[in-house]
C-alpha cells in the first residue's frame, strides 16, 4: 500500500486539482454571459486540458513501473512538459503574451467554445497536437500492455484495464455519430479521467484515520511487523523492525526487497545456512507462510556483544477478491525466552553434577571407613567413576 507521503499520490492529488479547475472553468463558460469571464474561462479550461495529459502519464509511470531504474529520468522528462505550458498559459493569463491565447470577441459571442477554439495563439497548434491529441491518444498503448502483461500484478492489471476501456469510452464520446455538445463532452471527459485515476490510486488504498492511529499504535508496540508488496518490495516498517534491522525508510521505502533484507542479516547470523534456504524459498514462492528463528550474534545493535533470538513469521496477504497483494513480516524477540531456556538448563546440569559429586563422596567415605566390605565398596566407587 502506498503511503499519503509518497510520488503517486501527489501527483494524483495535483492531478485531481487539475481536473476541478477545468471542471469549474466548463461550468463557468456555459453558463456566464460576460466576455470577460468567458474567455477567463476558456483560457483556464484550456490549460488545465493541456496540464492533465502529462499529469496523467506521470500518474501512470509511477503507479504502474514504481520500481523502473529510470522512472526518475522518465518523471523529469514528464514534468518538464509539464512545466512548458504552464509557463507559457501563465505568461498568457498573466502578461498577455499571446503565446496559447489570442482574444477574439467572434469567437466569444455564442457562449462556450471548445479548446481547440480557445488555443488560437502562436504555438497553439503545435501544443494542441503533442499535449491533446498526441498524449491522450498514445495512453492506451501502455495501458494495454499493463492489462496484459504477467510481469504486472493482479490487481494492477486489473486497474490499467479498467483505465484502458475508460479511455477507448472517452474517445466514443467525441466520435460525430454522438453528436454530443461540446459543452456536455468536455464536462463528462474529466468526470471519466478523475473515476480511472480514482481508481488506480484506489487500489492502493489510501490510509484512512483509523489506519494512521493503527499504525502509530504498531510503531510503539515491542514486536516488528513489516509489509511488503507483490513483488516483495518493503511498503512500510515500525520502528521496532526499522531499529533491529537498521532500515532506513526514508532511502529505501520502495526499493529495499525482502530477499534483500536477510542478505542484509547474513552477517550478523549465527545459524546463516537457515537463513539462506529461507531466502530461497521466499524466492521461488512468496505466496507462502514462512516461519524462522535468527540467531543475531551482534545483538540488536553492531555494539552489543550478546546475541538475541528473534522469530520470523512471514504471511502472505490478500485483498477482499482474494488476490495476493503482498506479504507482512512479524518481528518476535525470544531472547528472554531463549535465555532462560539456557539458564534453566545449566541449572538442571550443575543440580546433577551437585548430586553426582555428593553420591561420589558418600561412597569415598562408606569405603574409607568399611572393614568388612571393602572389595564391595571399591567395586561401587570404580563403577561410579566409570558412570
Amino acid at each position: 500500500m502506498l503511503q499519503p507521503q509518497q510520488g503517486s499520490n501527489r501527483i494524483f492529488a495535483v492531478y485531481m486539482l487539475v481536473l476541478t479547475s477545468s471542471t469549474y472553468a466548463i461550468l463557468v463558460a456555459s453558463t456566464t454571459a460576460n466576455l470577460g469571464s468567458l474567455y477567463n474561462a476558456a483560457r483556464i479550461h484550456a490549460l488545465a486540458t493541456l496540464l492533465a495529459g502529462p499529469l496523467l502519464w506521470l500518474l501512470v509511470a509511477h503507479a504502474f513501473l514504481p520500481h523502473f531504474r529510470y522512472l526518475r529520468w522518465v518523471s523529469i522528462c514528464l514534468v518538464t512538459l509539464l512545466a512548458l505550458p504552464l509557463a507559457l498559459g501563465l505568461a498568457d493569463l498573466l502578461a498577455g503574451s499571446e503565446f496559447f491565447f489570442k482574444f477574439d470577441p467572434a469567437f466569444y459571442q455564442g457562449g462556450y467554445v471548445s479548446v481547440r477554439q480557445a488555443l488560437n495563439g502562436r504555438f497553439s497548434g503545435l501544443f494542441y497536437t503533442i499535449y491533446i491529441t498526441s498524449l491522450n491518444s498514445l495512453l492506451v498503448i501502455p495501458l494495454a500492455y499493463f492489462s496484459a502483461s504477467r510481469l504486472q500484478p493482479e490487481r494492477l492489471r486489473r486497474a490499467a484495464s479498467i483505465l484502458l476501456l475508460l479511455s477507448l469510452f472517452v474517445g466514443l464520446l467525441y466520435m460525430p455519430q454522438f453528436n454530443l455538445p461540446a459543452a456536455l463532452r468536455s464536462m463528462l471527459t474529466p468526470i471519466f479521467a478523475a473515476f480511472g485515476a480514482a481508481w488506480v490510486v484506489g487500489s492502493y488504498r489510501f490510509f484512512s484515520p483509523v489506519e494512521l492511529a493503527m499504525k502509530q499504535v504498531v510503531d510503539t508496540v515491542t514486536i516488528g511487523l513489516m509489509v511488503f508488496d507483490e513483488q516483495l518490495y518493503l511498503i512500510d516498517a515500525n520502528a521496532f523492525s526499522a531499529n533491529l534491522f537498521s532500515i532506513d525508510l526514508a532511502q529505501e521505502r520502495q526499493q529495499l526487497t525482502l530477499s534483500q533484507l536477510l542478505q542484509r542479516l547474513l552477517p550478523r547470523a549465527e545459524n546463516q545456512a537457515e537463513l539462506i534456504q529461507l531466502q530461497a524459498a521466499i524466492k521461488l514462492k512468496p505466496e507462502h507462510l514462512y516461519q524462522q528463528e535468527i540467531i543475531l550474534i551482534d545483538g540488536r545493535s553492531p555494539n552489543e556483544i550478546q546475541k538475541i533470538w528473534v522469530l520470523l513469521n512471514i504471511r502472505p496477504v490478500y485483498d477482499s477478491n482474494n488476490l495476493y497483494i503482498g506479504s507482512s513480516c512479524t518481528v518476535e524477540d525470544l531472547t528472554v525466552e531463549r535465555r532462560t531456556q539456557v539458564y534453566i538448563t545449566e541449572a538442571h546440569k550443575a543440580i546433577e553434577q551437585y548430586a553426582y559429586n555428593q553420591a561420589l563422596l558418600n561412597d569415598i567415605t562408606q569405603a574409607a571407613i568399611g572393614a568388612f566390605n571393602f572389595d564391595k565398596d571399591l567395586s561401587i566407587l570404580a563403577g561410579r567413576l566409570v558412570d
